[in-house]
């Protein structure tokens, strides 16, 4: 499931930030991902909420290269 979207113009990516297995975290790996918001807790974890998959490409955090690697510098 999706937690945030933003849409960034000055490179015209959309981004969302989404929790996925360690397994599939690869940057520039490809996966399905759920695309909306939970329906809340108690919901059961194999319950299909009738959300739309979407494909996405694993993106490292900070998606910004000069914050991944100027404010993690020390």
């Amino acid at each position: 499931m999706t937690f945030y979207s933003a849409i960034i113009a000055p490179v015209g990516t959309m981004l969302s930030l989404v929790l996925i297995d360690r397994d599939h975290a690869e940057p520039g790996r490809q996966v399905e991902v759920v695309w909306g918001d939970h329906p809340g807790p108690g919901t059961d974890p194999e319950a299909d909420p009738g959300l739309p998959r979407i494909r996405a490409r694993v993106a490292p955090s900070p998606f910004d290269a000069y914050a991944r690697e100027k404010y993690r510098a020390d």
